[in-house]
């Protein structure tokens, strides 16, 4: 676990897709009383996703349901970015094996953005999306005015993510044992510092085998990857800026 200053090593990373800060309640909008960001987009590049969703497919290959949490899900892009790799290289009758995502967020303004399903979607966002798929950008989303960048996911999304208001620091025990596929990412320096210390042990022994763990770039301002290596997860490639730990 890192001791840092959160301000510090937020900005290594740019975000233009969904942007948010919340305040501690009561005080200034000041840097020291910053509560959590909501800082996402889609396909989000600490994470090489293709190459996720072919590890993903290749440990659950012979598993019929896998289940797929995602907390810190923020307004729906991270379940979405999911979702997006794993159509671009499996069947769909395979991919329904990880559905429905469950998408989690502690704050409820983040989880009734997704569910209103409305997105302004940058030119980045897009070119990444028709990379990794070929050039499918508008089978996951529809325009929903004549203003540029206005969108709407479709059903090939909607109907395979599954919404909800969640704390993974206090719902981590209620987690599936084995099978599971768990991003807690870009969320840990928002964590208290007990929890900082103590939860890479906990969900290690909480899950008792194959179990994926994806973490972001952000969480190691403040842990370490040895942090979970030491609890008997094994970082696995593909290797990047975030990470993918298994066990």
């Amino acid at each position: 676990m890192r001791i840092l200053s959160i301000n510090n090593n937020y900005n290594k990373t740019s975000f233009k897709g969904f942007e948010r800060t919340v305040y501690k309640a009561g005080k200034m909008p000041l840097e020291e009383n910053i509560l959590h960001r909501n800082n996402s987009y889609i396909l989000r590049s600490d994470l090489p996703w293709k190459e996720t969703a072919e590890k993903i497919i290749k440990k659950f290959k012979n598993i019929d349901k896998v289940s797929t949490i995602i907390y810190a899900c923020s307004d729906g892009r991270e379940p979405i970015s999911l979702l997006i790799a794993l159509d671009s290289i499996a069947s769909p009758e395979e991919v329904n094996k990880y559905c429905p995502i469950i998408a989690k967020d502690y704050d409820i303004f983040a989880i009734n953005q997704a569910k209103a399903n409305f997105y302004e979607i940058t030119e980045e966002e897009k070119n990444r999306i028709n990379s990794i798929s070929n050039g499918k950008f508008y089978e996951y989303f529809k325009p929903v005015s004549k203003i540029k960048d206005r969108y709407k996911a479709t059903q090939k999304l909607t109907e395979r993510i599954k919404y909800e208001v969640g704390d993974f620091t206090k719902e981590y025990q209620t987690l599936p044992k084995e099978n599971v596929i768990l991003a807690t990412r870009n969320c840990w320096p928002y964590f208290s510092m007990t929890n900082q210390y103590t939860l890479p042990t906990k969900i290690c022994n909480h899950f008792d085998k194959n179990a994926l763990l994806l973490l972001g770039e952000f969480d190691f301002s403040t842990q370490e990857k040895y942090d979970f290596v030491k609890n008997k997860f094994q970082l696995v490639p593909p290797f990047c800026s975030g990470a993918i730990f298994e066990k």
